[in-house]
């Protein structure tokens, strides 16, 4: 067993939401986060894939107004809720398709298999560098697409 995942210890902010309205337009997770906090993850990750029977907890952060504004659907105004924190794990090898991520809000729950890995993984290093307004998932599964954003120190 990896003991590195269970030492492992989340840095900086990781914000998730969900939008309460319009799911076919804004559907989904929506993610973002400090350059601490990507970096925090993607260490996460790594240490995840090498033992896929393990999950470890996300402290998440409600977006701020100001990170509202990056996707700004309705102006950064519309109704959302957000989970305090997210259960995250790599699914065995045998499972590589797998991408889980219903909708139940507390605790918020990630799966993802090895063929999903690397385009989050790729994901999440675009924030630090401005990347975002796109979303990955299982196609035709809007409710459990995850959207990603870049960060504007808004927390």
């Amino acid at each position: 067993m990896n003991v590195g995942a269970f030492s492992w210890k989340q840095e900086g902010v990781i914000s998730l939401w969900r939008y309460k309205e319009f799911p076919k337009k804004f559907g989904g997770w929506h993610l973002s986060g400090n350059d601490a906090g990507i970096k925090s993850l993607l260490a996460l990750l790594q240490l995840l894939a090498d033992n896929p029977s393990v999950f470890r907890t996300v402290k998440t952060t409600p977006p701020s107004a100001s990170l509202l504004r990056v996707p700004n659907f309705q102006q950064g105004n519309a109704p959302w809720v957000a989970p305090s924190k997210l259960h995250l794990q790599c699914a065995p090898p045998e499972a590589p398709d797998t991408w889980e991520f219903p909708a139940e809000l507390e605790p918020a729950t990630l799966t993802v298999g090895g063929a999903f890995l690397p385009e989050l993984v790729s994901a999440l290093e675009g924030i630090p560098k401005g990347k975002g307004d796109f979303c990955i998932g299982r196609a035709g599964q809007s409710s459990s697409r995850l959207c990603f954003w870049w960060w504007l120190g808004a927390a």
